[in-house]
């Protein structure tokens, strides 16, 4: 026992390199015994059939690990499915006038000139290169079934722009719009983007459909959107409402690397991998491992605060805000049944409070959802009160 502590004393002062050593034994001698456990075990387990394992194509990297690009633009459809509240008035979808002064998407004039700009995004270390866009509009409505090209070509087919989107960049499409002669200025807007390497393809399509009033304290908007059933047989759907709207503060996120081995390790495939040395130039110990290839994992810290801070069913009505979907209170809404291939006006009424502040602006975002939790689409009522 005092030899072994005249030994632990004297351990700090030998040189690095007896240490090393000593370490090096220690783990040789403990990766002897689990070798001998491990093939003791293997001994006396069952024996099955053989299976098969395909050759590692060295050449190929897996597909986990592939670099691909991400073209995307704020996509309702897409946030719900990941619990997130949403808006309809689209942040990435603004029309002008064609000397690029704004104008107002909710009043065009009919047969005018109008430029619509869809910015589309790259969320990835990759270029998205030659992504294609296309954009549409169909009457103010849920889920419409027919979508009109915005522009066309000479032939009468959709106009198609390609876009080269540099790594976590965006760029704007652009498409000249003559308004349908037609006495309502009121469109739903749709946006969609296609690369055939798209990591993401569940964040390629965007929605515009809004619809603005002012109106006076104790007032009551009364408005109707249709909503359709696109298959062929008799379908459910159910009216959710919030009032979400995108915060300005922006989100806090942090992008965090982490460094993952290439390829999986089998038991004893490389014992040096388990061994220590030391660096000839620097003189620290390291590990064999540390030269095994490896790729970049990244992700988000701060998803989950992020998440839970938008979640859906964060943003009620106020209770002071009286809104009625198809004559019954938003509180006792039941389920809508529609046919196959039917259509249904929906009936929208919100009363104004009494006492509401003058100046104050309110986004109510009315969504319709079916009995198999599929979004068939939504609007977004902006009040002013004035």
């Amino acid at each position: 026992m005092a030899a072994l502590r005249r030994f632990l004393r004297l351990l700090p002062q030998m040189p690095v390199v007896v240490l090393v050593a000593l370490v090096r034994a220690l783990v040789v001698l403990l990766l002897l015994i689990l070798y001998i456990f491990y093939w003791f075990v293997k001994l006396f387990k069952p024996r099955k059939d053989k299976e098969t394992h395909k050759p590692i194509e060295c050449d190929k990297l897996p597909i986990h690990v592939r670099r691909k690009p991400n073209p995307c633009i704020y996509s309702q459809f897409y946030r719900m499915s990941q619990g997130l509240s949403v808006t309809w008035d689209n942040p990435d979808i603004e029309i002008t006038h064609p000397d690029g002064s704004p104008a107002d998407s909710l009043n065009l004039t009919a047969n005018t000139h109008y430029i619509l700009k869809a910015k589309i995004s790259n969320s990835s270390f990759d270029p998205a290169l030659a992504t294609v866009v296309r954009c549409f509009y169909n009457p103010y409505s849920f889920n419409h079934p027919n979508k009109e090209p915005i522009e066309k070509n000479p032939d009468g087919t959709p106009k198609v722009h390609h876009l080269d989107i540099a790594p976590w960049s965006s760029e704007i499409a652009e498409f000249n719009w003559i308004t349908p002669d037609e006495p309502y200025g009121h469109y739903c807007i749709q946006v969609e983007c296609f690369h055939p390497d798209d990591i993401n393809p569940d964040n390629n399509l965007g929605q515009e459909n809004t619809n603005v009033f002012s109106v006076a304290p104790g007032e009551t908007i009364d408005t109707q959107a249709i909503l359709h059933n696109t298959m062929d047989y008799d379908r459910d759907f159910t009216i959710y409402a919030d009032t979400y709207q995108i915060p300005t503060e922006g989100a806090d996120l942090k992008l965090i690397t982490q460094q993952i081995p290439l390829r999986r390790k089998t038991p004893f495939s490389r014992v040096d991998n388990y061994l220590i040395t030391t660096n000839a130039k620097t003189g620290k110990i390291v590990t064999q491992d540390q030269n095994v290839p490896k790729y970049t994992h990244y992700k988000y810290q701060g998803w989950e605060n992020f998440k839970e801070k938008h979640r859906r069913g964060n943003f009620p009505i106020p209770k002071e805000w009286q809104l009625q979907v198809g004559g019954s209170d938003y509180d006792a809404i039941t389920p809508t049944r529609i046919t196959a291939n039917g259509s249904k006006s929906i009936e929208i009424a919100l009363k104004v409070p009494p006492k509401a502040e003058k100046g104050t602006t309110m986004h109510f975002n009315v969504v319709a959802v079916t009995s198999t939790a599929k979004i068939a689409g939504g609007i977004t009522l902006i009040v002013n009160v004035n």
